[in-house]
C-alpha cells in the first residue's frame, strides 16, 4: 500500500503525469447517505406477500423439516436486520453539456489559408518587382552619367 500512497502523493503535489484532454462523456451525481431503522411493523407490511410464497416441492417430494424450524418464524429483529428498503433521492435533474468541435471547418481553414497565401505571396511580388525597378533605376542613372561625363 505505500507504493499507491506515494503514487496519491505525488500526484496531489506534483498533476497528472500528462497532458490529458478533457473526456468526451463524463456523468456526476451527488450524493447523500441517510440511514433509518425500519420498523417492524412497516417491514411486516413490506415483506408480508413474500413470507407467503411456498417453495417449489421438486420431483413431487415433500422435505422433511425438523418440528422446530420454520422459514416463515423469524424475528422481527431479524427481519429488519436482513431487509432494506432503498430510495434514491436526486439532488437536482440538471445537467451541463460540453461539445467540442473543430474551430474551422475544411473549406473555411483552406479559405483562411489561401487569404494568408494570396497576402503574403502578393507582398512578395510587390517587393520583387520594387528591387527590379530600383535595380533599372539605378542602371538608367548609371548610364546617363556615363553619357555626361566627357571623355
Amino acid at each position: 500500500m505505500s507504493c499507491l500512497d506515494d503514487l496519491l502523493n505525488t500526484v496531489k503535489k506534483a498533476g497528472l503525469p500528462c497532458e490529458c484532454p478533457l473526456s468526451c462523456m463524463s456523468t456526476t451525481f451527488e450524493k447523500k447517505i441517510g440511514m433509518a431503522v425500519l420498523h417492524p411493523r412497516k417491514s411486516n407490511r413490506i415483506h408480508s406477500p413474500l413470507l407467503r410464497l411456498k417453495e417449489p416441492e421438486c420431483n413431487s417430494r415433500k422435505k422433511s423439516t425438523p418440528p422446530n424450524h420454520s422459514r416463515n418464524k423469524r424475528s422481527h429483529k431479524g427481519q429488519t436486520e436482513s431487509k432494506a428498503k432503498l430510495k434514491i433521492f436526486y439532488e437536482s435533474l440538471d445537467h451541463t453539456t460540453y461539445t467540442q468541435r473543430a474551430m474551422f471547418s475544411d473549406s473555411e481553414l483552406y479559405a483562411h489559408l489561401g487569404g494568408h497565401l494570396g497576402l503574403w505571396l502578393g507582398l512578395s511580388c510587390i517587393a520583387l518587382f520594387e528591387c527590379v525597378e530600383y535595380l533599372a533605376l539605378l542602371l538608367y542613372l548609371f548610364v546617363s552619367k556615363m553619357k555626361i561625363l566627357p571623355k
